[in-house]
């Protein structure tokens, strides 16, 4: 059997079991036939106004909470404040048996309740990111503008669809009958058009994904809203009917909704943690919000078909028809900011793609990113590539450079250099694998393969020993370049899963590394295989055999230039 929650199982929540025994007790009454008198229903508010003040209170108190959480609720024990008036106003009045349709005083202090749970709802603040902890990461005292402007259109377009139903169903055929107090047709209408404008308050905050406190209480307030809203609207229709009995079903149910505002300041006051309720309800409300737009569209289009069919002579009907078409143009409005916020929000999406895949492409070529963006596969993203080659290349007296350089100075001048290799790389069409220190190694048919492959890697070298001469010229500094070709198979792919990296493996890798290596500052060295495949278009020089480490004996070259065409 499920047990009750940790924050209902404290002294606190005595009284809120003492509200419910009361309401059984009012519902025993009921289903007796025995009226209970207005004075002792009326009375029974008083304490439990009390009780919830008293829990606001410790959410006030309550310093690990953050300041904006308990700002807005602040506005609540104020909104519990004029309760307390209104029902003291009641107290005031000296008839309890024959009990008025309306108190002007008392009902006056009902109706600001409404903006001062508004004003507490509108400064909950905007959810901190995931996986934050209170005290952590300090909470958004407000949404985006954007953000604030659709939520009031949202509020308005709730409050004129309330407000012309209200209107249609209730004031303007008891106006018939009741023209004569127009202000009791007011103080009847006014709390159930300020419970739905509260409910969608409420809803829309939830949305907003607060932390799991916050949101466990706006579940409650959202249910109590709700509540009210359909009391309210009961005793609306009972009281312009002159058919309210106190101690009934709608004294019940107002008791319920007040405890369950209680429950809320209840369930604030649990230290937040993880609750799929509040995301699950908050996932539910984004699916469904675009209902109040279909809904006040469609309570607009039925009422102003009615009111076509109606007598045009009648001034209800009249009002009838003015509130459903100012009901309509609001959900254009509020239609048209969405659109115009949508379209800024893809805009503005679109150029952080594009962002990122610029960054993205500018770690790991086209083929590899775009299998990534798809979803990291299971399995190592490995390929052999039969024909291509590989570049290394290193800065010569980069090193004693550094020693009598500042870091900032030594740092421009490598960004400089390297990204003149890049810009190279671009032109003719290599892919840069990676850097390591002041050596730049990049690959030609990987991962795209193409027969030329030796040939842009050797024009890329060329165009680097001639880069690098003239950044040396400008900065006045020493530096040479040593490079090494080397062409063979060889596998390229993508391994681990964080901060990987595309790169090179097998023997051709290691061998242009050893091409490098035992190169003459200043000249670009290549394996026999390489120059094989360059011969008929580079002017080279025989280097004769070198013993290479860990490679022994092998044949090389060293390249000189391009040769020009001949005539």
């Amino acid at each position: 059997m499920p047990s009750l929650p940790p924050w209902l199982r404290t002294w606190w929540s005595v009284p809120l079991a003492l509200g419910v025994l009361w309401a059984l007790v009012m519902l025993v009454f009921m289903l007796v036939g025995e009226a209970i008198p207005p004075k002792v229903v009326t009375w029974s508010w008083l304490p439990f106004n009390v009780y919830q003040c008293a829990l606001i209170g410790r959410v006030l108190m309550h310093r690990e909470l953050d300041w904006p959480i308990r700002r807005a609720w602040l506005a609540l024990i104020l909104a519990n404040l004029v309760s307390i008036l209104g029902d003291g106003s009641w107290l005031l009045i000296d008839d309890y048996g024959e009990s008025p349709v309306y108190h002007p005083i008392g009902d006056t202090f009902y109706l600001l309740e409404y903006p001062l749970y508004l004003i507490g709802l509108l400064l909950l603040p905007v959810a901190r990111s995931r996986g934050a902890t209170p005290g952590t990461q300090p909470l958004a005292a407000k949404p985006p503008t954007a953000s604030r402007l659709t939520l009031a259109l949202d509020l308005l377009t709730v409050f004129a669809a309330a407000t012309v139903v209200v209107w249609d169903t209730i004031l303007r055929p008891a106006a018939i009958t009741h023209a004569d107090d127009p202000i009791a047709l007011v103080f009847a209408a006014g709390p159930v058009i300020g419970d739905v404008v509260l409910l969608a308050g409420t809803t829309a905050m939830l949305s907003r994904r607060p932390d799991p406190s916050t949101g466990g209480a706006l579940i409650f307030l959202a249910i109590s809203m709700l509540l009210y809203a359909v009391i309210d609207l009961a005793y609306a229709a009972h009281t312009v009917e002159a058919a309210y009995i106190t101690g009934g079903w709608l004294d019940i149910g107002w008791l319920i909704a007040r405890l369950l505002l209680a429950v809320a300041a209840l369930r604030q006051l649990e230290p937040p943690g993880d609750d799929d309720a509040v995301q699950r309800t908050a996932t539910t409300l984004d699916r469904g919000a675009v209902i109040v737009p279909l809904a006040a569209t469609a309570i607009g289009f039925v009422l102003i078909v009615s009111v076509i069919t109606r007598d045009a002579s009648d001034r209800g009907t009249l009002g009838t028809g003015i509130g459903a078409a100012c009901l309509c143009a609001l959900v254009l409005v509020r239609q048209t900011w969405s659109s115009v916020t949508q379209t800024r929000l893809s805009r503005s999406l679109r150029r952080e793609t594009d962002k990122n895949e610029r960054l993205l492409l500018n770690i790991l070529p086209a083929p590899i990113a775009n299998l990534l963006k798809d979803g990291r596969p299971t399995e190592p993203l490995a390929e052999t590539f039969q024909e291509t080659t590989v570049l290394f290349a290193d800065l010569v007296g980069f090193t004693p450079l550094s020693s009598s350089t500042p870091p900032r100075a030594l740092v421009a001048l490598l960004d400089e250099v390297f990204t003149r290799f890049d810009a190279l790389a671009e032109v003719h069409g290599l892919e840069k694998i990676k850097t390591i220190g002041d050596a730049y190694m990049a690959a030609a048919g990987v991962p795209d393969p193409r027969p030329d492959h030796a040939i842009i890697a050797a024009r890329m070298a060329l165009g680097m020993r001639e880069g690098l001469r003239e950044v040396a010229v400008a900065r006045g500094v020493s530096l040479d370049l040593r490079i090494g070709l080397h062409s063979g198979p060889l596998v390229a792919g993508v391994i681990g899963q964080r901060k990987f990296a595309y790169d090179l493996w097998g023997d051709t890798v290691n061998t242009a590394s050893r091409m490098e290596s035992h190169a003459a500052p200043g000249s670009i060295q290549l394996s026999d295989t390489t120059f094989r495949q360059l011969a008929d278009h580079f002017v080279t020089e025989s280097r004769g055999e070198l013993l290479i480490k860990g490679k022994g004996p092998m044949m090389t070259h060293v390249l000189l230039g391009e040769r020009t065409p001949t005539p």
